[in-house]
C-alpha cells in the first residue's frame, strides 16, 4: 500500500513520519536472527567493523537483505524522494549509538532513513530526537567544510561541531521545536535524509534497544565509492569497482 497524501505531507511539512513497519512476531524472529549474527560478526574477520553497531549486514546476511530489499520500503522512499532508488545502507544496533547531531545526507547524498524500532523505544534505552522542519533549510555537506570524502569518519567532530551552530540557529532564529520520538515495538521513522537528529543519552544501559536503520538513494544522487554496491530492488546491484562482501565500510573513492 503507498503513503497517503497526507503521510506525504507530513513528510514534506516536517521532515519525517512515524508508520508501523513490523509485527510483533516478526520483531521477535529478527531479534533472535540479529543476537545470532552479533555472535558472528563479533567473532568474524571481517574489515570495516564498527563497535556501536552491524555495519551493512545485508553485504554478508541473506535476512539483513530481504530487509532492505522490501518492496514496501522501495515503493515509500520512491514516493518520498519523487524518483527511483537504490538500496544503499543497512545498520544493526543493539543499543543507543548517542550519536551527535546529523543529517544522514552529508554521509550519503540524497537519501531517505528508515529507524524501525524491534523493541519499545524511549528516553530510557536511548531514543532519537529530531529538529522538525530543519530539512527546509541548511544542509551541510562535505563540500561545504571541504571534506572530499564523508566516509572517512574521522571527520565527524568537525562535521557535528558545524551543525550544531545550524542547529541553534534554527532554534534561536527560526524558533524550530524538538520532537523526542519514542515509539512502540514495530513502528519506525522514516526521515528525511536533511533532516537534523541525533542520539538521547541512554539512561538504563543495561536495557536494549534493538534497532534496525535502512537507506535509500535517490537514482540521480552522487555515488564516488568504488566498492559499495547500490542495490535494486530484484536484488541485482551495480557497483563502480568490484563488491567484496567482506568488507563492511568500503569508502574508498
Amino acid at each position: 500500500m503507498e503513503l497517503t497524501g497526507q503521510e506525504i505531507n507530513n513528510f514534506k511539512d516536517h521532515g519525517y513520519i512515524s508508520k508501523f513497519i513490523f509485527k510483533s512476531t516478526e520483531c521477535d524472529l529478527y531479534k533472535k536472527h540479529f543476537e545470532k549474527l552479533t555472535k558472528i560478526y563479533s567473532e568474524s574477520s571481517l574489515k570495516g567493523k564498527l563497535k556501536d553497531r552491524i555495519m551493512n549486514p545485508h553485504f554478508f546476511d541473506e535476512t539483513s537483505r530481504r530487509i532492505l530489499l522490501n518492496s514496501k520500503f522501495f515503493l515509500y522512499a520512491n514516493q518520498l524522494l519523487s524518483s527511483k532508488v537504490y538500496g544503499v545502507q543497512t545498520m544493526y544496533f543493539e543499543k543507543g549509538s548517542e550519536q551527535n547531531y546529523h543529517q544522514d545526507d552529508f554521509y550519503l547524498n540524497r537519501t531517505i532513513g528508515f529507524w524501525i524500532a524491534l523493541d519499545d523505544v524511549d528516553e530510557s534505552n536511548g531514543s532519537i530526537s529530531v529538529q522538525q522542519e530543519s530539512h527546509k533549510y541548511d544542509v551541510i555537506y562535505p563540500k561545504t567544510l571541504g571534506i572530499i570524502n564523508p566516509q572517512h569518519l574521522g571527520d565527524d567532530l568537525r562535521y557535528s561541531n558545524k551543525l550544531l551552530e545550524v542547529y541553534l540557529k534554527n532554534k534561536n532564529n527560526k524558533k524550530l521545536k524538538d520532537k523526542i520520538l519514542n515509539l512502540k515495538k514495530g513502528n519506525g521513522v522514516i526521515i528525511d535524509g536533511r533532516l537534523i537528529h541525533w542520539g538521547l543519552p541512554i539512561i538504563n544501559k543495561k536495557k536494549k534497544r534493538r534497532v534496525i536503520v535502512i537507506h535509500y538513494l535517490g537514482n540521480k544522487s552522487k555515488w564516488p565509492y568504488l566498492n559499495w554496491p547500490l542495490f535494486y530492488e530484484n536484488g541485482s546491484y551495480k557497483v563502480n569497482g568490484s563488491f567484496d562482501k567482506n568488507n563492511l565500510h568500503p569508502n574508498k573513492i
